[in-house]
This record gives C-alpha cells, structure tokens and sequence, in this order.
C-alpha cells in the first residue's frame, strides 16, 4: 500500500524537525545534564518513556551519544521536563503535545486501517508539524531570526512537498476506486476491465509512476473480486515482488469457482510451475492441483521431472 511509505516519510519528517529544534536551544554541557536525568526518571512512575534512550545512553557511552540518536517522544520530554537543558515557551510545549500524540497514534498502526484513514492521520501529522513551526518562530525568540527563519522555510518546503505527494496519492486511490466499481457494477466485467486496463497500460509505458499506478489497480482490481484482473495481480507479485505465496494465492483466486479455463489462463498457469521448475524449486501441493485442473478441463499436457509440456493432438 503507498501510504504505508508516505507514513514513512511523515515520520521521518517529524523526527528530523523536532531533532533540528532541540540541537538550536539545548544548552552546551547538555549530556551529563541530561544522563542525571534520564538516570531520576528510569526510577520514577513514567520510567517506560525514559528506559529505551536510557539503553541507547548506557550503549554508546554519554559522550557520544547524540540528539540524532533520539526519538520525537523524548525530545518532547526533555522540552517539557528539563528545563535546566533546553526551556520552551508554553505554546512551544502545546504544539509539541500534538507532535508527539500525532507519533503515537502512527506507532500504533493495526495494518488494517482503510487507505483514506491513513491519508488523513498523514495530513494531519503534517497541518501539526507547520503548526510547531509557526509556533517556534513566534515563541522562540531568543533564536537569532535568521537562523529561526532558515530552519522554518526549510521545513515547511519538505511539508508542502509531501503534502502534495499525499493529495496527488489522494487522487489517484480514488480515481483507481472509481474504476473498479465501474467494472463490479459493469453487465459484462470482463469487457469493461480489459478496456479500463488498456487505459491504464497505454500510460504505463510514459514513466515508472505510471507502472506503479497501474499495478496498483490490478492489485486492487484483484483484491475487490475482479477475475480477470487475478493472473495479473499473481505476474505483478511474482516477477516484481517475488511473492510466491501471494502469486499462488492470485492464481487460486483465478481458479476457485471453477470456471472454464481460458487457453491463455492454462498457459499461464503452466507457465508458473515452469517457472519454479526453472528456479530449482520444487511445486508445492497447492500449485499441482492446477495441473490437476488444466488435465480435468481438457487441456493436453504432460508432467515430466523439468516440468510441464504441453502434448501434439494427434
């Protein structure tokens, strides 16, 4: 699923603009500082928020660990907690809250979020991230300005960048939505989905997006019920991702009510176990009962020890 690499980037983001504030007002002799009181906290009610920088701490060795070693979480607690090393205006602490739940809430991802929740949290991470921005650039004044304005212009141009990269995404998950229900909803979903498909693939041939776009509507195509889009999905999952279980999945998609075999979907089926005959490997179970299958509907084919032939009609 894209959004699972936007989400990548937001959290990377993040991490990079909270990392970059803290190195701009933490005070010189900040390590020793902050070891004492790492050490108090691990012994304290909340010492599950302190114990894995602790360990980073403990690995390193104090002096060379660094701000780049640590996690949104904890900078947000050195900037609410510990004044004594980096002090913040309240709204600085306010934004900052929002930064750190918006974290908490992309760690603690199901996997199963429908792709326009994802979208959203992304979006909403990243209206955060401008807002903290905003934020230090009024409240934190005692930041020579130019260097305050270098660190908000330069961050707010990587947000816009991907905010943009999420609306375009929007717009293509949608529009890839809007073709599949039309093939579902088509009298005839074969005729429908090839034609919608040639759409797709005439463009895939102007860029690697467009070939990305496309897989992403057969994989979708596939997932949704679409037949004709099954041997499709298991080629992309095969060849691009290396999945065999997923490929041989597709496939048993492709043949699990029993419908006629197409000539093409036989060959593509034989050209499968081949395939793996050529890698070395050994045809499970499940992809010998296409086999069994391809036999049953009449097809004429011929199981050897380097794989499957197809045999001359007399």
């Amino acid at each position: 699923m894209k959004i699972r690499n936007r989400m990548a980037d937001v959290v990377e983001l993040r991490c990079h603009i909270c990392q970059s504030f803290l190195k701009m007002i933490v005070c010189e002799d900040w390590r020793q500082e902050l070891y004492r009181f790492t050490q108090e906290k691990i012994k304290g009610p909340y010492k599950d928020n302190y114990i894995e920088q602790h360990k980073i701490m403990r690995k390193k060795g104090i002096e060379n660990y660094s701000i780049d070693d640590m996690d949104v979480p904890f900078i947000a607690n050195i900037l609410c907690f510990c004044p004594q090393i980096a002090k913040v205006s309240k709204n600085t602490s306010k934004a900052l809250s929002y930064v750190k739940e918006d974290r908490h809430e992309t760690n603690h991802s199901s996997e199963n979020e429908p792709e326009e929740e994802l979208y959203l949290r992304a979006l909403i991470s990243l209206r955060d991230l401008q807002g903290l921005l905003h934020t230090i650039d009024l409240n934190e004044i005692e930041i020579p300005d130019e260097q305050r304005s270098q660190f908000v212009m330069e961050y707010s141009k990587d947000i816009e960048n991907l905010k943009l990269e999420i609306y375009n995404d929007c717009i293509e998950m949608f529009q890839i939505k809007k073709d599949i229900q039309l093939i579902i909803s088509s009298d005839n979903q074969d005729d429908t989905f090839f034609r919608i498909f040639q759409s797709y693939n005439d463009k895939s041939c102007l860029s690697d997006e467009n070939k990305e776009q496309m897989s992403r509507f057969l994989i979708e195509a596939s997932n949704r019920g679409v037949r004709s889009a099954h041997k499709y999905a298991a080629i992309i999952y095969l060849h691009l991702y290396h999945d065999l279980e997923e490929a041989t999945h597709r496939y048993e998609m492709m043949i699990a009510n029993e419908e006629k075999l197409s000539a093409s979907e036989a060959h593509e089926l034989i050209d499968f176990i081949n395939y793996m005959y050529m890698k070395g490997k050994q045809p499970t179970d499940r992809m010998m009962q296409f086999v069994k299958l391809i036999k049953e509907q009449g097809f004429n084919i011929e199981e050897t020890s380097q794989g499957i032939i197809w045999k001359k009609r007399k």
